[in-house]
């Protein structure tokens, strides 16, 4: 990848990640000094043209204010590269977890988790987005005023699928490279647009990937496929010792593919869960703890 030092008012600085698409870098403004972070990404790759940078530009512009999701700075494009430049955030779900000493999160933890996950995808939702994406990687945690919060990142499988007014226009299907992951749910897997549901679908799997638990995982993408329809129809076959996660995978399974989900149920009944744990307000600040710079959630 060609070196790149400056992207507009940006001054690239540490490298924080590295893959095959491109890179994220620690950045300053040189306006003001604020830290951001600026993600770049290879124009092609192998021969095959980027479009999830056009994707994450149209999405975080749609969803531009909306609480949980990062802001954008600014973006554009170099001879190689397409870059963004974001809130600079703290770590990832799947960094946290591997702290705590089971590598799992908490039965509260994971209910307030999933209510505030819930809730961004209503509001990005209503703005006619669907993310496409969510996993623990995914969902990084903002640290203000000794508030914790989820916010969901990396919006380069997001689609539209609502035009200007308002009307559902299906996005056509992912790409074939695109659905073998442990999160796509069976709908976009096999070929079918991914819609509302489909996202709620994904917080039925990270239910389960919050506590190292993935019933459905299998090496063979079809026989996969198989067991997240069978997952969705009798979880309590799949779920084992978390048999707790059963009414709210029975719910998140039950919502319509083309139809909109009913955030409120779902909304209200892992505010129960939480509070039948012990937890308190789901739309709280994350009960999290800084430990020599780094974020540990119980």
């Amino acid at each position: 990848m060609n070196t790149i030092q400056q992207v507009d008012h940006y001054t690239l600085e540490k490298l924080l990640g590295k893959g095959m698409y491109g890179e994220v870098h620690l950045c300053k403004d040189d306006r003001n000094n604020e830290a951001r972070v600026a993600k770049l990404i290879l124009k092609e790759h192998n021969g095959i043209r980027d479009k999830s940078w056009a994707h994450e530009t149209l999405a975080l512009n749609a969803v531009a204010g909306v609480n949980g999701v990062p802001r954008m700075f600014a973006t554009g494009s170099t001879d190689y590269h397409n870059w963004i430049v974001m809130d600079l955030l703290s770590d990832d779900l799947e960094v946290i977890i591997c702290r705590n000493e089971n590598k799992k999160f908490a039965k509260a933890t994971g209910y307030q988790i999933l209510w505030q996950v819930v809730k961004i995808l209503k509001d990005i939702h209503s703005k006619g987005i669907v993310h496409g994406d969510i996993k623990p990687n995914n969902l990084m945690v903002s640290h203000s005023s000794n508030m914790f919060q989820l916010v969901l990142v990396d919006f380069g499988c997001a689609r539209r699928f609502k035009d200007v007014n308002g009307n559902r226009t299906p996005p056509a299907p992912y790409p074939s490279n695109c659905i073998k992951g442990l999160h796509i749910p069976p709908h976009s897997a096999l070929g079918m647009p991914h819609m509302e549901a489909e996202d709620i679908m994904q917080v039925a799997y990270l239910s389960c990937l919050l506590r190292q638990y993935a019933p459905w995982k299998d090496d063979d993408e079809f026989k996969m496929t198989r067991k997240k329809m069978s997952l969705a129809l009798n979880p309590e076959k799949f779920l084992e010792e978390h048999q707790d996660l059963l009414p709210v995978i029975k719910l998140l399974a039950a919502q319509k593919h083309y139809a909109e989900p009913d955030y409120i149920a779902i909304l209200d009944l892992l505010q129960q869960m939480l509070h039948s744990s012990g937890g308190g307000l789901a739309n709280g600040s994350l009960n999290a703890t800084v430990v020599a710079r780094a974020i540990h959630l119980p």
